[in-house]
């Protein structure tokens, strides 16, 4: 069985360390990089709430704007992948 087909159950979230804390059947726990403002972003975008994912989008790392531009592109949303990409 493959890691991927284990099923995960939450164990929490950190709010200061941005992680995400799951555990599976066997206990081991794997821990993943999570912003809550990028996941509010990406929400606020899905809704066609953009003034409202612009305010998010002040509390998003400069690192993050490739994957967001990547995610607004296939959301149909080609002109504000545009404006943040860095390249």
């Amino acid at each position: 069985m493959t890691n991927s087909d284990k099923k995960h159950y939450i164990l929490g979230y950190d709010g200061k360390l941005n992680r995400l804390y799951l555990v599976d059947k066997s206990f081991n726990i794997y821990t993943y990089s999570l912003l809550l403002s990028v996941v509010n972003y990406q929400s606020a975008i899905l809704n066609e709430d953009i003034h409202g994912a612009e305010i998010y989008f002040k509390d998003i790392p400069q690192a993050n704007y490739q994957k967001l531009a990547k995610f607004l592109e296939a959301n149909d949303k080609k002109e504000m992948a545009f404006e943040i990409t860095p390249d």
